[in-house]
């Protein structure tokens, strides 16, 4: 039905992947549904709208009871990805640099979100980031962590603390600054780009 639907109602469905390559995307997960989790065919079928290439057809999460979410956000800096957000038995680890995923590079793991991320520009695809990351389903989907999820801390996740400079307009703050400054930097980036949609 979701496949009527969009070729029946999207102004140019195949602009950007061919109409073989979606349909045999279809067809695979078609195949493998009645073996599939409700976690694993909610990512399933991201990946296929991902195809599309339009960040404005994407597949809706609004918690659905089969979906486990990962108490941690990360975001974006110039010099690397950082933990902003942690339940408080990881707390020791906020502010800290990501380097890896249970052994994968970050870069790599970021990368392969790709396959499940609807976007047109790679301002948004960084945006949407982070909450792919925090759903245990698409870790396991996207093969960056495999069997049962190890929990977070330590021993999935290797850390490099921050010790570079961060700018902010013309002044710095070096890494004597706790991580309530790196906060800052993030507020002050989302009231800017609330305020300025356009260049976002």
């Amino acid at each position: 039905m979701l496949c009527d639907t969009l070729e029946k109602n999207h102004y140019n469905l195949y602009a950007n992947v061919s109409e073989e390559e979606f349909q045999a995307e279809r067809e695979k997960i078609a195949r493998q549904t009645a073996k599939m989790t409700d976690e694993e065919f909610y990512w399933s079928v991201c990946h296929l709208v991902s195809l599309i290439g339009d960040a404005h057809t994407m597949v809706g999460n609004t918690g659905e009871p089969f979906m486990t979410a990962l108490l941690w956000s990360i975001k974006k800096f110039d010099d690397g990805w950082y933990i902003l957000k942690l339940d408080q038995r990881n707390e020791q680890y906020l502010g800290m640099r990501v380097t890896a995923i249970n052994d994968l590079p970050i870069d790599e793991a970021v990368e392969r979100t790709r396959q499940v991320i609807s976007y047109e520009t790679d301002s948004w695809f960084w945006n949407l980031v982070p909450q792919t990351l925090a759903w245990r389903g698409a870790l396991e989907y996207l093969e960056i962590v495999k069997d049962q999820l190890l929990p977070i801390d330590d021993k999935t996740l290797d850390f490099q603390k921050w010790n570079q400079i961060v700018m902010i307009g013309s002044g710095q703050i070096g890494s004597s600054h706790d991580f309530r400054k790196k906060q800052e930097v993030t507020q002050k980036q989302q009231i800017s780009s609330e305020q300025n949609p356009s260049k976002t």
